[in-house]
């Protein structure tokens, strides 16, 4: 089925993933307004992290699903959300569906907005591919993640794409980051590095006293180290300072999502694991130190120029929310880190 673009108006974009998946959809949505002005472009994703899209001037509106509702412990609330909630997209009008979740659930929200336009992944050849006008001929494990949200695209005919994520931050958002900085930075030139010891999956952790030396490290050349971490994560920041020398400049597990990321942006490194922080620095321009392991760089390598340590084990990737010794991790050691990073502070 051939789609003019020009005769589309409305469309609806879909990720009902993570944060880092968040992110990562911001290039689809950019350049498809870029190439085709006229369209306006909503945006269905998770709830809690619907605020990382604000002020994104190529997005008509933000839906926000709320996965707590839809997964309710009783029936009758769960099911009056979810027929409310597909309401509410019929009642839109959606000319277009571009689904990037890959996901059974992205699917049915595909065909119950009733749009007449539906495209989406269907990597596991799952029944769900009924469901789509149009199944994208791609496979996550031939690509990136920016390159495979992008493909979506190249279906409708569109070429030369931008592959950058990016964050809108408000001039108050920015002002924020500055003066929060300042009033704890009383030298403007300390070098400032922000580190996030977690991440969604246990086995994405790279080990907190390793985190503890690089700080250390950090402190001893005179540079700032500031901890963030969510408030579920806070045990984890708990264990870095305890392996650490020295205190660290700001703790925060506090943090809102976006004023984590006008954080970020002033801070001259962050180092992290494969996480949804991650790539907010990613997409504010701040250099990245990243630790992967059971998850692969060609897929979810931040975008940049930035700094990637990865063991590539023979077990590796592997899909395990536990492991025993989570060696994939634990052999990239913090001295070959500090090495790469002491170049970036002189």
């Amino acid at each position: 089925m051939k789609i003019n673009l020009g005769d589309i108006n409305r469309v609806l974009i879909i990720k009902l993933r993570y944060l880092g998946d968040t992110v990562l959809i911001t290039p689809v949505i950019r350049n498809l307004k870029k190439a085709y002005p006229h369209l306006e472009i909503s945006a269905l994703i998770p709830q809690n992290f619907a605020e990382i899209l604000k002020y994104n001037p190529y997005l008509f509106e933000i839906i926000p699903f709320a996965v707590n509702k839809a997964k309710s412990k009783t029936m009758i609330e769960k099911i009056k959300y979810n027929f409310s909630f597909i309401s509410l997209l019929r009642q839109k009008r959606f000319d277009m569906v571009l689904d990037l979740t890959n996901t059974d659930r992205g699917a049915l929200f595909s065909i119950l907005s009733g749009a007449k336009y539906r495209l989406g992944f269907n990597d596991e050849d799952r029944l769900r591919g009924i469901l789509f006008t149009k199944i994208v001929p791609v496979k996550f494990k031939d690509l990136h993640v920016l390159d495979y949200h992008l493909s979506i695209l190249r279906v409708l005919g569109l070429k030369n794409l931008d592959k950058k994520p990016e964050i809108f931050l408000s001039p108050e958002e920015n002002k924020w980051a500055q003066e929060f900085l300042s009033s704890e930075n009383k030298n403007p030139k300390n070098f400032i590095a922000v580190i996030h010891p977690g991440a969604s999956r246990k086995t994405n952790l790279w080990p907190q006293a390793y985190f503890a030396f690089i700080a250390d490290q950090i402190k001893e050349n005179k540079g700032k180290v500031i901890l963030v971490s969510s408030f579920r994560e806070k045990e984890l920041v708990k264990k870095v300072i305890f392996y650490m020398k020295y205190e660290p400049d700001i703790v925060s597990c506090h943090l809102s999502l976006r004023q984590l990321a006008s954080l970020i942006k002033y801070a001259d490194i962050f180092i992290g694991n494969d996480s949804g922080p991650m790539h907010i620095a990613s997409a504010v321009g701040t250099k990245i130190i990243a630790f992967f392991g059971p998850s692969l760089p060609k897929h979810w390598a931040p975008y940049g120029d930035n700094l990637i340590f990865f063991k590539n084990l023979p077990c590796s990737p592997c899909d395990r929310m536990s492991c025993q010794d989570n060696r994939c991790l634990k052999e990239i050691r913090p001295e070959e880190v500090w090495e790469k990073i002491k170049c970036l502070i002189k």
